[in-house]
């Protein structure tokens, strides 16, 4: 009974942190289907539920760096290669290191430490004198919403956790604390872009720092070896001459289209999954959902021309045939050779990450989102922020412990990229400006329709059905929208 009333009360507490999907970064070595799995761990708008065989609680591991904790192989965005000489170090006045000398940093994470991580917490500690201590979901069934649910109902006094676009508002809100509170919080050492993003009421929740290693921003990726052998413009060459646009790449994925002697078509490109229609949205300037952090407001864009233009966009490279949108899936396709481009998020570039192209015979590169005609480029961010717990025992050492675990001079990541010309577009995007859409963070965090299917829906439509799909859903955005607006108006 006590188990039992336990687990309901972790259960409660996870529907107020928002249930549905949260990014994490990472990843680890398998085949094609646990790289869906990571996909979706990154991306997909909505968690599947854990197995309920036992009377187990949430499904975790607690590690800590300084008692030898294994790697179980939790391999992802954070799985640069740390370089040579020091790690750097952790600036703090006298007073502040004296104070925090001999605490303990506890952390709540949804993959398993890299062992290249592992090792720079170990600097850490030995520069700082702190300790850190963390827990992890153990696998893909272990949503990390119940994790920071079970941890809070628990009072264990976590002091770090993740949010991004899928869980904001209602995560930070729910669990975390404004960061202007914490002594040594200073805005001016983060990624502004991030700061100003998730700011509420004024407030900072989250922070990140520009090209860290849980910078993750979304490309489209392509199979430079097949536009060479049919003697097509590739879009790295369509970019450097300033003229990658949406035109551009629609000729592109009508150049390399083509039916092949068997019947079957090698498209011209593949989406990620239909979700990923946010991708055009929010490129062409106005996502489904939109967010003012100077007004802490959230607008519902049912209705708005530019958002139509934007699907009509994106349906037309279906419509036309260069596309498939039947796939639930467009990674092994585009690993497969049975498509030219594809649209995901950066983690792809690396060597060492489950899901990465170095085992393809052909050569892969990748260029920016593409953006409408006439649109300065921008790029699109997965855009992971880490806030400071309610509750937190250590938030001073937590600040410490994000600016120098975050901190990208580091890493040595520039070493673990496929190629160069996957590094060059890397440290490029990360000086663009960026964009983040918010639509499923309020649709998630709502909880008054389910995202994914809804998406799925307006993914198959045919041009003339826009409108009318759009409309059919208008409540659920707004009734959303209102939720949300509600949430941020109660929370001063």
């Amino acid at each position: 009974m006590k188990k039992l009333s336990w687990r309901i009360l972790c259960l409660m507490l996870s529907l107020l942190l928002c249930i549905g999907c949260f990014a994490g970064c990472g990843a680890s070595k398998g085949g094609d289907e646990e790289t869906e799995e990571i996909i979706e761990d990154e991306l997909v708008l909505g968690d599947e539920d854990a197995d309920d065989d036992d009377e187990g609680d949430v499904i975790e591991k607690t590690e800590s760096t300084s008692n030898g904790g294994s790697n179980n192989g939790g391999s992802g965005s954070g799985s640069a290669v740390v370089g040579n000489g020091s790690a750097g170090n952790v600036n703090m006045d006298k007073n502040l290191a004296e104070k925090l000398k001999g605490t303990t940093v506890k952390v709540l994470w949804w993959k398993d430490f890299t062992a290249t991580e592992k090792e720079l917490i170990k600097k850490f500690e030995k520069e700082t004198g702190m300790k850190v201590e963390y827990k992890y979901a153990a696998n893909d069934a272990a949503p990390y919403t119940e994790l920071i649910a079970s941890a809070m109902a628990g009072k264990e006094g976590y002091d770090v956790a993740m949010f991004n676009y899928t869980s904001f508002p209602f995560r930070p809100l729910t669990t975390m604390q404004p960061m202007e509170k914490i002594s040594n919080f200073k805005a001016s050492d983060w990624d502004q872009e991030i700061v100003n993003a998730y700011k509420i009421n004024g407030h900072t929740y989250g922070v990140n720092i520009n090209g860290s290693n849980y910078s993750e921003y979304v490309v489209m990726y392509y199979n430079k070896s097949m536009f060479q052998r049919a003697k097509q413009k590739t879009p790295r060459e369509y970019w450097e001459a300033n003229n990658w646009n949406w035109d551009t790449f629609m000729d592109c994925a009508k150049n390399m289209t083509k039916k092949n002697s068997d019947g079957s078509i090698t498209y011209g490109y593949v989406n990620l999954f239909a979700q990923s229609v946010s991708y055009w949205t929010a490129a062409g300037g106005t996502d489904f959902i939109s967010y003012n952090p100077a007004k802490s407001q959230f607008t519902a864009n049912i209705g708005n021309a530019t958002l139509e233009k934007s699907l009509q966009q994106f349906l037309t490279i279906a419509n036309r045939g260069y596309m498939d949108r039947t796939l639930p899936y467009g990674v092994d396709t585009f690993r497969k050779g049975d498509a030219a481009m594809f649209s995901c998020i950066s983690f792809f570039m690396m060597k060492d990450v489950s899901g990465s192209f170095g085992n393809m015979k052909d050569e892969i590169d990748a260029v920016p989102f593409p953006m409408p005609k006439g649109q300065k480029q921008k790029t699109l961010m997965d855009a992971s922020a880490f806030g400071i717990l309610q509750g937190s025992k250590n938030p001073e050492g937590a600040i410490e412990f994000l600016k120098y675990f975050l901190n990208p001079s580091n890493y040595n990541k520039g070493g673990n990229f496929l190629n160069n010309n996957l590094k060059d577009t890397y440290a490029k995007i990360s000086a663009m400006p960026k964009i983040i859409p918010y639509t499923a963070g309020v649709m998630n965090g709502a909880a008054l329709a389910d995202y994914s299917p809804m998406s799925q829906l307006i993914c198959k439509s045919d041009l003339s059905q826009v409108k009318a799909t759009l409309e059919k859903y208008k409540n659920q955005f707004n009734m959303s929208v209102e939720k949300a607006n509600k949430k941020v108006k109660n929370t001063k």
